[in-house]
Order: C-alpha cells, then sequence, then structure tokens
C-alpha cells in the first residue's frame, strides 16, 4: 500500500500506507493527506503540543466507520510523547503530539482531524483557551456571523481578546484565551453567562437550546466544550468530509466579506489561502487574560437581566 520512509525533523518514520484511498470522492490518498500536514506541521503543532490529544482513526477512509481512541496502546513508537491523565475513576495514558514526526505517524495510521484538550498537560483542571462552539440553522452562515459579533462585541467589553475559526463545515468558533487561572467549572460557568446575556439581548438570532427542532432559524451557542476531558478542533486540521475542507483560523475583517465561504478553503487549494506569514491567531498566548474581573462584572449584568 505505498510503503516508504521519511525523514521528519530528525526522525525515520515509516508510512505504511501512502497509497490508500481516504475521500473517495476526491481521490485523496493517506499521502496526500501526509504531505499537508508535512508543509502545515509548524503552524498546527503549537495548537498540538503539550496538550492531550483525543484520536480519531479512519483506517479504510471516509466510506467506513472511525475508530476514536482516548487512550495510546503498544503499537505506538517509543518516541511518541506519553502523558497520564485522571479519568474519572481512571487514569489514561493519552498521545501527546510535540513534534513533527509524531504528527506524519498519526496522519499515517488513519487520523484526519485532531481534537486536542482545552488545558495543557502541566495544568489539565485550568484550560488556556474558553470556546463558543456556534452552529447556525441550515446554511445561514450570515446569520452565524451576526452572532459571532455580537459575541465578540460583548466579550471586548472585558477586555478579553477575541479570535474567530471557521470550522470547515458549517460552524464557527469564538475563541478567548486564558492565562490559567481559573479551572473548568468556572470557566464553564462563565462561559454560559455569557451566552445567557447574549441569547437575552438577541432572541430572535441566539439561542441556549439543545435541541435542534426547537431552535428554529437562530444560532446556537454551544459551551459544553469548556470541560475537563473536552477537545476542540485543532486549528489547520482537515475534516473528515468530502472536499477535505480545513478548519481555519480567520481575521474577523475576512467574516465581513458576504462572499467569505468557509467550504471554500480546503486541503487540495491550501496553496490559494495558506499564508503563513499571517496567521489569524498570531500573538494569541500573549494575550491571554485572567477572567477574575469579567466574572465579576457578568454577574451584576445578570441581575439587570433578570
Amino acid at each position: 500500500m505505498g510503503k516508504k520512509r521519511v525523514y521528519v525533523a530528525g526522525r525515520v518514520v515509516e508510512l505504511m500506507n501512502s497509497r490508500k484511498i481516504v475521500f473517495p470522492d476526491d481521490g485523496i490518498t493517506r499521502g496526500d493527506v501526509v504531505d499537508y500536514y508535512r508543509r502545515l506541521a509548524s503552524m498546527i503543532l503549537p495548537h498540538l503540543q503539550d496538550r492531550p490529544l483525543v484520536l480519531e482513526f479512519f483506517p479504510d477512509g471516509l466510506d467506513y466507520p472511525s475508530i476514536w481512541q482516548k487512550e495510546i496502546t503498544d503499537d505506538f513508537p517509543e518516541w511518541i510523547m506519553r502523558v497520564s491523565v485522571p479519568l474519572g475513576r481512571q487514569t489514561v495514558v493519552e498521545c501527546v503530539c510535540d513534534e513533527p514526526a509524531t504528527l506524519i505517524w498519526l496522519v499515517d495510521q488513519g487520523s484526519i482531524t485532531f481534537y486536542p484538550w482545552l488545558s495543557r498537560i502541566d495544568l489539565p483542571n485550568h484550560p488556556d483557551r474558553l470556546i463558543f462552539d456556534l452552529e447556525p440553522p441550515g446554511d445561514r452562515f450570515d446569520l452565524l456571523v451576526s452572532a459571532a459579533r455580537e459575541l465578540r462585541d460583548f466579550l471586548e467589553q472585558f477586555n478579553l481578546s477575541v479570535y474567530a475559526m471557521s470550522t470547515g463545515t458549517h460552524g464557527l468558533y469564538v475563541v478567548v484565551p486564558l492565562d490559567c487561572s481559573e479551572a473548568f467549572d468556572s470557566v464553564n460557568e462563565f462561559a454560559n453567562d455569557v451566552v445567557r446575556v447574549i441569547a437575552s439581548e438577541n432572541p430572535d438570532l441566539v439561542t441556549i437550546e439543545p435541541q435542534r427542532e426547537l431552535r428554529g432559524e437562530r444560532v446556537f451557542i454551544d459551551t459544553s466544550r469548556n470541560a475537563y476531558g473536552q477537545m476542540m478542533i485543532a486549528p489547520y486540521s482537515v475534516r473528515a468530509v468530502p472536499g477535505a475542507p480545513v478548519a481555519r483560523p480567520v481575521f474577523w475583517r475576512e467574516l465581513d466579506d458576504p462572499s467569505f465561504n468557509p467550504k471554500l478553503y480546503g486541503m487540495k487549494n491550501v496553496s490559494y489561502w495558506l499564508d503563513p506569514r499571517s496567521d489569524p491567531w498570531s500573538g494569541m498566548v500573549r494575550r491571554a487574560r485572567s477572567l477574575r474581573e469579567p466574572k465579576q462584572s457578568i454577574g451584576g449584568i445578570l441581575a439587570h437581566t433578570r
């Protein structure tokens, strides 16, 4: 199935599945996916390093069921970094993708999309990212952008930096970098309070209703990712859907363009949209903030909305 050796940042990686078709409708092979991640390793790795990683493998391509895997198995190379994390009453040994060779080996094994935790291995219960996961009604990306702007404007009142990422399919992430001073429960409480305010001020645009059939033509803002052991779609990950779209960080000004279409940014046309010198999330770590004062402020806002 296309066995070959490649040298990746000082390591030799045995590729066993380069010719296997992964995206049947698009003729994309495992080797094509490997080439994409080798090209973007320097951009995606900062979002994977020092984080537990939940793995999803497609050993036989998109036409067959995927396999989800939290715990690392004995067939992983010894040089791949591991971390022990408490999950419930158990301790699980998870993979950490801290170097290009690990990234490429995982892709050759069947990984397509990467799912890191929102926290790092040194402080697993203290996230350094707060995520709002926005889901539009149908294909109404215009409503999604409107809701994202409302969310951004509200969060910026608290001197928080706010970033956006197209998930590559229908959704949009709104992301706030944090300084790890708050535990997940506290962060999730703040996220829920924010969405309650946004929904009360924009009842025709935003909903917190989890049942899709009850949302109507409103954008659902999901805060459930802000919990211990939950994960996000890593920036620049290929999505495991036909067309191989990419989860791509975006500048807010891009969302102001009515012709913006997240499905146009895919693995196959990476040369069209990639500019390594212009990363919308550049400097995110330096802009991390505490939620201590925002939590105090939103308490007062909620008191006036009741």
